[in-house]
């Protein structure tokens, strides 16, 4: 009996040598609201895993092109972390995942919408009215604040003609830059005013804002 009593001992002392003495819980993301968002807006993720505090933890958004980048947290706790999703002028819907105790967490995708603003430029206004008709080329400069790390900044999105009077004139693009870009090309306006014609416009720069990356935030797979 006492043999017997000895074997289950030795028995269960290998078995518990076999086991880890704490299990590590896998980062695991339930959701991630709202998962339609603008740019720059707070997100909030719940799930469970994460860690009472940050430490070498970090969100990791996926957004496209082989760029993974992490995000900064505004509030991080072991089942919510409350972030800004900031917009670097790649996709829009990216993929989010928590990276904790040396393990990563399933993946949430969420869509965020550019913030788009009306160009504060200044000298975009024409008017022509020669008593006798014309026709020409208008040219304008499009000005771009560059993003740089952790900065907003602008790139051009898109254009459109204001007309103040229009009376047998018209204006219309003939070339614009291409969307996205922060060194732009020139804007090209073809107009005309046909005799006793008046032709007076505007034209209107919408630039989207974007943060500059940060090289040390990228990530690898």
């Amino acid at each position: 009996m006492q043999s017997l009593f000895y074997i289950v001992f030795l028995c269960f002392g290998m078995v518990s040598l076999l086991l880890p003495s704490s299990v590590v819980a896998m980062p695991h993301i339930i959701s991630a609201e709202p998962s339609n968002m603008v740019a720059g807006s707070e997100v909030s993720i719940a799930g469970s895993g994460f860690g009472a505090i940050q430490g070498s933890s970090e969100v990791v958004a996926d957004y496209g092109k082989g760029l993974l980048y992490v995000l900064k947290p505004v509030e991080w706790h072991d089942r919510r972390i409350k972030l800004k999703v900031p917009d670097l002028g790649r996709n829009l819907r990216l993929k989010l995942r928590v990276y904790s105790k040396h393990q990563y967490s399933n993946i949430v995708s969420i869509t965020i919408k550019p913030d788009i603003k009306p160009s504060r430029q200044s000298n975009l206004q024409k008017t022509h009215m020669l008593s006798v008709g014309d026709k020409g080329e208008d040219i304008f400069r499009i000005s771009n604040s560059p993003a740089v790390c952790g900065k907003v900044g602008t790139v051009f999105d898109h254009a459109e003609i204001k007309f103040n009077q229009k009376r047998f004139a018209d204006a219309q693009f003939i070339a614009l830059p291409k969307k996205g870009c922060s060194r732009c090309g020139d804007i090209h306006v073809r107009w005309y005013n046909e005799p006793t014609g008046k032709l007076a416009y505007r034209v209107n720069i919408f630039q989207r804002r974007i943060e500059g990356v940060c090289p040390q935030r990228i990530r690898h797979r």
